[in-house]
């Protein structure tokens, strides 16, 4: 097993092969979470790594890894829900990189999730995303009871409402729209030059420094709220995490749009430039 040679997905692309080292790595990185898809020689689909549970039998009751062939580097513009096929499929779509190889040997012992996705921190892993490992060591995750006391977000304090919409923070994305909507307006009608819209503005900034105490409460809400979803079933518990989780890029760029139109707004009737 610790021959197998793994390909990973990342968005339509397949890339690899890594041996399990490799991999394990790549999951600390946070390059590989737990809804990356994965394939080795002998799996008739691909599959979610959350999905890929270590199994009971001995390491000698598995047939020797043969060598992979290289799954095509660009794949077909198919959503990875969509990807994995059933044995066969191959044969009947040759185009299909998401096929199931022509090999027909048993599966080998299925990955085993690293230290790291184990547990609790599994689950952080799941709901976080990308960029894991900086959240799991500001959040001290490994200490055994998760604390952002004494952080800074750099990235927050910089991009404010951008990040908040980036990361899913909803909340406090209303928050800082509405104070710097409400200091604009009320340097409108005071006829105070800005200086509200000024302060708001800091106060929006020092929102984002904060940045992992208030992502921390949030990943914590939505654990709790998936556990009462799926107490027993931890593969659902995961999935539920990672549809809740993660980032978003259109929120993003719809956030930057309106943060655009805010400021030069503000720019335009307070007169700057």
């Amino acid at each position: 097993m610790q021959d197998a040679q793994w390909y990973y997905a990342v968005g339509h692309e397949s890339r690899g092969p890594v041996d399990l080292a490799g991999l394990q790595r790549l999951q600390q990185q946070g390059d590989v979470v737990a809804s990356t898809l994965l394939w080795c020689d002998g799996m008739d689909r691909w599959q979610p790594l959350h999905t890929l549970q270590p199994r009971a039998e001995p390491l000698d009751s598995v047939p020797p890894p043969i060598t992979p062939q290289p799954l095509p580097v660009a794949l077909e513009p198919l959503p990875l829900a969509l990807a994995p096929q059933g044995a066969g499929a191959e044969s009947e779509q040759p185009d299909n990189p998401y096929g199931a190889p022509a090999t027909v040997i048993a599966a080998p012992l299925i990955l085993p999730l690293g230290a790291g996705l184990e547990g609790e921190l599994g689950r952080f892993a799941a709901v976080v995303g990308g960029n894991f490992p900086s959240y799991r060591q500001q959040w001290r995750l490994d200490q055994g009871s998760p604390s952002a006391a004494g952080t800074w977000h750099w990235a927050g304090f910089f991009l404010g409402s951008t990040w908040f919409a980036y990361r899913r923070l909803y909340r406090p994305l209303a928050i800082s729209v509405g104070l710097l909507l409400v200091g604009l307006m009320v340097d409108l009608l005071l006829q105070t030059g800005g200086v509200l819209f000024c302060l708001a503005l800091l106060a929006v900034a020092i929102m984002g420094g904060r940045g992992y105490r208030t992502y921390l409460a949030h990943c914590q809400r939505e654990l709790a709220r998936a556990q009462a979803l799926h107490p027993q079933d931890e593969d659902a518990l995961r999935r539920e995490l990672s549809r809740r989780g993660g980032t978003t890029v259109p929120a993003t760029a719809v956030t930057l749009c309106a943060m655009w139109l805010l400021f030069s707004a503000a720019a335009s009737l307070l007169g700057v430039g």
